[in-house]
């Protein structure tokens, strides 16, 4: 799937969103600094390693660094304290 869509529990309703750019399942997925990151799954070609971002402020999806090796159902953690773990995941310039 590439659609994607929110649920707001104040409301009971969803809303879609932009869609990703690349149509995945069984994609991990985690949230860093306001970014939802969606990473790796399945796609029609198989197990990707293909990697994004969504900025929900400004309902706008974003090419990261794709992994080294494919991977599906992958599991996602954010390392708390770690000062500059964005540097490792948003530096576009250095990606693209």
């Amino acid at each position: 799937m590439q659609s994607i869509e929110a649920f707001n529990p104040r409301t009971n309703s969803w809303r879609i969103l932009s869609p990703m750019f690349n149509p995945r399942s069984n994609f991990g997925i985690e949230v860093m600094d306001g970014r939802l990151y969606v990473i790796g799954g399945c796609n029609d070609e198989g197990t990707t390693s293909r990697c994004e971002y969504y900025d929900v402020y400004k309902d706008e999806w974003f090419k990261i660094q794709n992994m080294n090796t494919c991977r599906s159902a992958v599991s996602c953690c954010v390392v708390s304290g770690l000062p500059n773990v964005t540097d490792y995941t948003t530096k576009r310039d250095l990606f693209l």
